[in-house]
Protein backbone atom coordinates (compact mmCIF):
# COMPACT_ATOMS: atom_id res chain seq x y z
CA UNK A 1 0.00 0.00 0.00
CA UNK A 2 2.74 2.46 0.98
CA UNK A 3 5.41 1.28 -1.46
CA UNK A 4 8.72 2.95 -0.69
CA UNK A 5 7.11 5.95 1.02
CA UNK A 6 8.68 5.53 4.46
CA UNK A 7 7.16 8.76 5.76
CA UNK A 8 3.65 7.32 5.29
CA UNK A 9 4.68 4.09 7.01
CA UNK A 10 6.18 6.02 9.92
CA UNK A 11 2.99 8.09 10.24
CA UNK A 12 0.94 4.87 10.58
CA UNK A 13 2.74 3.97 13.84
CA UNK A 14 2.64 5.66 17.21
CA UNK A 15 4.75 5.19 20.31
CA UNK A 16 3.07 2.71 22.68
CA UNK A 17 1.74 4.11 25.93
CA UNK A 18 1.71 1.63 28.78
CA UNK A 19 -1.29 3.38 30.33
CA UNK A 20 -3.37 2.79 27.18
CA UNK A 21 -5.92 0.06 27.94
CA UNK A 22 -6.53 -0.59 24.22
CA UNK A 23 -3.02 -2.05 23.87
CA UNK A 24 -3.74 -5.23 25.84
CA UNK A 25 -1.03 -7.16 27.64
CA UNK A 26 1.68 -6.94 24.97
CA UNK A 27 1.78 -3.73 22.92
CA UNK A 28 4.54 -4.96 20.58
CA UNK A 29 4.61 -8.64 19.66
CA UNK A 30 6.35 -10.83 17.09
CA UNK A 31 4.91 -12.96 14.34
CA UNK A 32 2.41 -15.68 15.29
CA UNK A 33 3.81 -19.21 15.33
CA UNK A 34 2.00 -22.33 14.14
CA UNK A 35 3.20 -25.63 12.82
CA UNK A 36 1.64 -29.02 12.05
CA UNK A 37 3.46 -32.28 12.81
CA UNK A 38 2.08 -35.78 12.17
CA UNK A 39 3.00 -39.43 12.68
CA UNK A 40 1.61 -42.73 11.39
CA UNK A 41 2.53 -46.12 12.89
CA UNK A 42 1.42 -49.61 11.91
CA UNK A 43 2.49 -52.99 13.31
CA UNK A 44 2.00 -56.24 11.37
CA UNK A 45 2.29 -59.72 12.89
CA UNK A 46 4.28 -62.06 10.63
CA UNK A 47 4.18 -65.02 13.01
CA UNK A 48 3.17 -65.42 16.62
CA UNK A 49 6.59 -64.21 17.81
CA UNK A 50 7.76 -61.95 14.95
CA UNK A 51 6.27 -58.59 13.98
CA UNK A 52 7.17 -55.76 11.65
CA UNK A 53 6.53 -52.11 12.48
CA UNK A 54 6.36 -49.31 9.92
CA UNK A 55 6.42 -45.64 10.91
CA UNK A 56 6.25 -42.31 9.12
CA UNK A 57 6.88 -39.03 10.92
CA UNK A 58 6.55 -35.59 9.35
CA UNK A 59 7.67 -32.29 10.89
CA UNK A 60 6.18 -29.12 9.36
CA UNK A 61 3.74 -31.12 7.20
CA UNK A 62 2.51 -28.15 5.14
CA UNK A 63 6.03 -26.71 4.77
CA UNK A 64 4.77 -23.44 6.26
CA UNK A 65 7.42 -20.71 6.18
CA UNK A 66 7.82 -18.69 9.38
CA UNK A 67 10.10 -15.66 9.45
CA UNK A 68 12.15 -14.63 12.46
CA UNK A 69 10.91 -11.67 14.45
CA UNK A 70 12.32 -8.33 13.31
CA UNK A 71 15.50 -7.46 15.18
CA UNK A 72 15.06 -3.73 14.67
CA UNK A 73 12.25 -2.51 16.91
CA UNK A 74 13.29 1.15 16.98
CA UNK A 75 10.37 3.00 15.36
CA UNK A 76 12.48 6.12 14.89
CA UNK A 77 14.79 4.23 12.46
CA UNK A 78 12.43 3.79 9.50
CA UNK A 79 15.03 2.42 7.08
CA UNK A 80 15.32 -0.99 8.78
CA UNK A 81 12.23 -1.13 11.01
CA UNK A 82 10.41 -4.45 10.63
CA UNK A 83 12.79 -6.07 8.15
CA UNK A 84 13.00 -9.86 8.22
CA UNK A 85 15.17 -12.06 6.05
CA UNK A 86 15.76 -15.34 7.86
CA UNK A 87 13.61 -18.39 8.50
CA UNK A 88 12.57 -19.21 12.09
CA UNK A 89 11.46 -22.81 11.65
CA UNK A 90 12.99 -25.70 9.74
CA UNK A 91 11.64 -26.84 6.37
CA UNK A 92 9.58 -30.03 6.03
CA UNK A 93 11.32 -33.11 7.40
CA UNK A 94 10.18 -36.70 6.80
CA UNK A 95 11.35 -39.75 8.75
CA UNK A 96 10.50 -43.28 7.59
CA UNK A 97 11.22 -46.24 9.87
CA UNK A 98 11.08 -50.03 9.76
CA UNK A 99 11.26 -52.10 12.94
CA UNK A 100 11.45 -55.87 13.34
CA UNK A 101 10.22 -57.28 16.67
CA UNK A 102 11.12 -60.84 17.71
Amino acid sequence: VYGSNWQAVEAAFRMPLFSDSRMGGTPIVGFPRWNVDAALNKTFKVTERVGVGLSLQAVNVFNHMEFTDPSQVDISNTTTFGETSTQYNSPRFLNIGLRIDF
